[in-house]
């Protein structure tokens, strides 16, 4: 009983992230619930990863190769996702006009999940995040989940932190030598949560902090806010 309630009062559940986040993210640092991560495979961009009591996983984070922002949301239950298909999403911030996306199905290496990704290239996004108490998903007009966004101030900030970081480590690596960086990741930058100076700044990628980035090329799916009435 005590556990129930403990959990329910969390809202974000006390079970790691899915297995797919913590494959080649190594974790920059742990902010109340959330980890903030490190994918290589989007040119060094962090991010920050959640999971909740229902199942659902919420990853939102910087693409520093694409100079996009991004939002994936997965959940095992939703099993009548398609890989590649495309589905009309919008998100609201607790009462604040939603914004709407076309999400791509996506699986993220070796993991059974499909998440829903979209991006988005306005600042706002990440100040809306920090700031409000609830994002609520739909689907069709219809509520696919409502999310609880307890301590995503303190999360934001510090995944900027990790970004300037990591953008401050690529930047000072020696130019043609292969072997510098972090041995424990070929040919990755060598950084730590203990050497960033705080606060976000020029080049940390979309947020409060930082410009709003140009979207991703190739026509990628990018949330766009509903234009205010």
């Amino acid at each position: 009983m005590l556990r129930r309630l403990l959990l329910l009062a969390c809202g974000l559940s006390c079970f790691t992230p899915s297995a797919a986040f913590a494959q080649d993210t190594p974790l920059w640092r742990t902010v109340g619930q959330w980890q903030i991560r490190v994918d290589a495979s989007l040119g060094f961009g962090c991010f920050l990863v959640g999971s909740y009591t229902r199942g659902t996983v919420l990853r939102i984070g910087i693409d520093q190769q694409n100079g996009n922002g991004y939002v994936m949301v997965g959940n095992e239950a939703w099993r009548s996702l398609e890989v590649g298909n495309q589905y009309d999403l919008a998100i609201r911030f607790d009462s604040n006009s939603p914004w709407r996306g076309r999400a791509t199905a996506r699986r993220i290496g070796s993991g059974e999940m499909v998440f829903l990704y979209l991006s988005f290239d306005r600042a706002r996004f990440l100040v809306e995040l920090a700031r409000r108490n609830n994002m609520t998903i739909f689907y069709q007009g219809d509520v696919v989940t409502s999310l609880p966004l307890h301590g995503t101030n303190a999360a934001v900030q510090e995944m900027l932190n990790c970004q300037r970081a990591a953008d401050a480590a690529r930047k000072n690596r020696p130019q043609g030598d292969p072997f510098a960086g972090s041995p424990q990741g070929p040919g990755g930058p060598s950084f730590g949560p203990g050497g960033p100076a705080s606060g976000p700044g020029p080049g940390a990628g979309p947020g409060p902090g930082g410009p709003a980035s140009a979207p991703a090329p190739g026509g990628a799916p990018t949330f766009r806010p509903t234009p205010s009435q």
